[in-house]
């Protein structure tokens, strides 16, 4: 017999139990031999929360790794990340195509809400879908599935294609905001929501009562070496940390010295083409930590700002593939030496300030 996987998908943002419990209500409805939660992208995560969680919004990583703590205890549940490849926000058909070729031997049955049973009987690759898969409708309490299936008659010829399934308690986006409010708060009540095993996930990388700051923009663009902040450092006058640290790049002061009059990207672009010091490779770190504690020094306002991100995470992230001096802002993925290094000179000026 063709065994029977249920695929719940959304973005997770977060997971909580009652993902987990509308999960095992749809493979008991439908039969299925098993369970498998698919987030979808970064993209149609940050699309639901909205631009002001943008910052602190949970990585790939990090929702992954609160759902395998989700699923750990019951070995007929797991997570499937084809689904979360690229950056589109639609699950397309072809990503389902190479879900479903990642499965042969099973059937999958996709979730579905109310609302996307509607749209999926409207959709011009509706006929393809219904061949391939099964569907599951969770449905909270006063969701009228049925009424569905009378008012199209796509719907109600495919009947036999969807199971409703009763989940009342499955979570809507107002109750995952609610929870990431507690998560970012600190707030023990997100213990409930996650349980003991979710909330130690989302600890580790800091985003359980403690604020992040992972965009080197807007208020926060004064921690990024593309600010305007003037600095002397070894003797040259330079507009910028940029220009100061990639200047260090050359071997002579005369060469150091084309980089006094230049804007960040000019001195980016510039530090790419000079013939690089032998050393480089072990002195590029250090040699930040010098800029910096010069650029903060030497602007006492951008020092008094520094210190007042408090013990706020500090992360680089970038969609630019720099994760050594940062992190992918989509997977998390990186060294963020920047990050640390703002950082350890925070703590550095605070003990100085006492």
């Amino acid at each position: 017999m063709e065994r029977k996987l249920v695929v719940y998908t959304d973005p997770f943002y977060p997971a909580t139990l009652r993902h987990l419990e509308a999960l095992r209500l749809a493979v008991s409805a439908c039969g299925a031999d098993g369970g498998l939660f698919a987030p979808v992208t970064y993209e149609a995560a940050r699309r639901v929360s909205g631009e002001r969680e943008r910052c602190r919004l949970m990585t790939d990583r990090a929702r992954l790794e609160l759902l395998a703590a989700l699923t750990a205890d019951d070995p007929a549940l797991g997570v499937e990340t084809e689904l979360m490849q690229g950056r589109e926000e639609r699950v397309s058909l072809r990503r389902l195509g190479r879900l479903r070729l990642k499965h042969p031997e099973a059937r999958l049955v996709l979730t579905l809400t109310l609302q996307q049973l509607y749209i999926l009987g409207k959709r011009p690759e509706r006929d393809t879908l219904a061949e391939r898969f099964d569907f599951a409708v969770l449905c909270r309490e006063g969701d009228d599935a049925e009424r569905a299936f009378e008012r199209s008659e796509w719907l109600a010829a495919h009947r036999s294609a969807f199971t409703v399934v009763n989940a009342p308690d499955f979570p809507d986006e107002a109750e995952q905001r609610r929870v990431r409010e507690w998560v970012f708060a600190g707030d023990e009540a997100a213990c409930e929501a996650l349980g003991a095993a979710g909330l130690n996930v989302l600890r580790a990388p800091g985003y359980f009562g403690c604020r992040r700051v992972d965009r080197f923009r807007g208020e926060y663009h004064f921690l990024s070496n593309f600010y305007a902040a003037a600095l002397d450092f070894d003797g040259l006058h330079y507009l910028n940390s940029e220009a100061a640290y990639q200047a260090q790049k050359c071997c002579s002061d005369a060469e150091r010295e084309r980089f006094t009059a230049l804007q960040p990207l000019e001195a980016k672009e510039l530090g790419r083409t000079v013939l690089l010091r032998e050393d480089w490779d072990d002195v590029c770190v250090g040699l930040m930590a010098r800029v910096l504690r010069a650029k903060f020094e030497q602007n006492p306002e951008l020092a008094a700002l520094l210190l007042a991100t408090g013990d706020a995470v500090l992360v680089e992230a970038n969609t630019w593939g720099d994760l050594f001096w940062g992190a992918d802002a989509r997977t998390g993925e990186g060294e963020n030496h920047l990050g640390r290094l703002l950082t350890a000179l925070r703590e550095e000026l605070a003990k100085e300030a006492e």
